[in-house]
């Protein structure tokens, strides 16, 4: 219902995917029941969830798959469940999160929640690396990709790999 509301094109084998995890957030109209928003993070190295060698092998949190229905947007339901997500990965004491996509909103919501926790010490501050995995999802994921990477080719698939690099707090 959710991923329907949110325009985007996508199998029921991948949406079941995307809402399994170690933490699956699943926000609702209370007077409706609607979904609004859902999201699903999992605690694994990156090498391990994209079976590969060459990335890294430190547990991180994966910011796997988030959406919200396009009448509940700009309601600021997306940073409420970067928050939860990041905050889960932090209590799990890792220094790694990551996470994949074809959107910069995606990269802004992330830095700017890793923004609000430097500001309230949790972090010393983060470091940003990325990765161009072309044709790696096979398809767009969204009937409309309004603010997508320009470099990327959406169609065919591309998207950026992020990882956020957790520096520790430094005393003084």
């Amino acid at each position: 219902q959710c991923v329907t509301a949110s325009g985007m094109r996508t199998s029921e084998e991948d949406i079941m995917e995307h809402i399994t995890g170690d933490l699956v957030l699943v926000l609702a109209d209370d007077k409706t029941g609607e979904v609004a928003a859902f999201s699903s993070t999992m605690i694994m190295s990156p090498n391990q969830y994209f079976n590969v060698a060459d990335i890294s092998d430190e547990q991180a949190c994966y910011l796997q798959g988030a959406t919200v229905s396009e009448n509940r947007k700009k309601l600021g339901l997306y940073k409420r469940m970067n928050d939860r997500r990041i905050d889960f990965g932090l209590e799990r004491g890792v220094n790694l999160v990551f996470t994949q996509t074809q959107n910069k909103s995606v990269l802004r919501g992330v830095k700017s929640t890793l923004d609000s926790k430097k500001e309230q010490g949790l972090i010393g501050g983060y470091e940003v690396s990325s990765i161009l995995r072309e044709g790696y999802y096979g398809r767009q994921l969204t009937e409309d990709l309004p603010d997508n990477f320009e470099e990327l080719d959406s169609k065919r698939g591309d998207a950026y790999t992020f990882l956020f690099h957790l520096q520790p707090i430094v005393e003084q």
